[in-house]
């Protein structure tokens, strides 16, 4: 028996018309520096593929192509760092959101980049005032404590040890093993940790923090972690999804 298509951008427009309802994740990320030793593409291709694999765990899901441009203006210092400014990342997702929920679907954008989760707050407030709803999960804040439970919390930060293990365990032959820098990121104030508890937020460049671009420790990345990482970001995410489809049925 043939599986369904997950992919909405593979469907027919009846065919799509047959699937309203339907909640549909986009994938949204970065194009942007990662250290020396990372792809640019690192936060979509995650992003991406948690989206795909926890669609694929969900009945009454499809899957949108990525928005692989984000926010990224802070790593602009450093070559083939692509960036949009936070207005048309904004007026962006609201385009995509306000689509799909004119044909009936449910958008929900699973975030990859931290310097999108600000814009896409704000832009769903501006589709809430215009009558459109819509949901955003940024998987790494759904898996602090695995994160935490593998590597010190000051090791993860940007293109760090929690991103080095889940590329190792997807793409091994894209990390640049010897390329990782013989020493961490540089410590500030305040905490620049992907899982800070600070509670005090500052926008800085990225220069700022050394001549690499990181923030944390990469040389504890591990490939069996990373794939367990992975796999936890996938089901805490589909659980995400599982409700938001549970939402449409009350």
């Amino acid at each position: 028996m043939n599986q369904p298509r997950i992919r909405l951008a593979e469907l027919t427009t009846d065919e799509a018309a047959e699937r309203r309802g339907a909640v549909v994740v986009v994938p949204v990320g970065a194009v942007e520096q990662h250290g020396p030793h990372l792809p640019l593409g690192t936060d979509i291709r995650i992003a991406a593929g948690v989206a795909e694999a926890a669609v694929l765990r969900v009945e009454g899901t499809l899957l949108l192509d990525p928005l692989p441009i984000g926010c990224s203006e802070h790593h602009r210092s450093f070559p083939g760092t692509v960036s949009l400014r936070v207005r048309t990342f904004m007026d962006l997702v609201a385009d995509v959101a306000g689509s799909l929920a004119a044909d009936g679907f449910v958008p929900v954008f699973v975030n990859g980049h931290g310097g999108n989760r600000g814009p896409l707050n704000a832009a769903l407030q501006e589709l809430l005032e215009r009558g459109v709803g819509a949901w955003a999960v940024t998987y790494f804040e759904r898996i602090g404590d695995e994160a935490r439970q593998a590597f010190p919390a000051d090791s993860m930060g940007h293109a760090c040890a929690l991103e080095t293990s889940i590329s190792l365990s997807l793409w091994p032959d894209l990390v640049r093993g010897d390329r990782i820098p013989a020493r961490p990121g540089a410590p500030a104030y305040p905490d620049p940790s992907l899982f800070s508890t600070a509670g005090v937020v500052r926008h800085r460049r990225f220069e700022e923090f050394g001549p690499d671009g990181i923030v944390g420790d990469p040389r504890l990345a591990d490939e069996a972690k990373g794939a367990g990482i992975f796999s936890a970001a996938v089901e805490r995410v589909a659980q995400t999804l599982r409700r938001i489809v549970g939402t449409r049925a009350d």
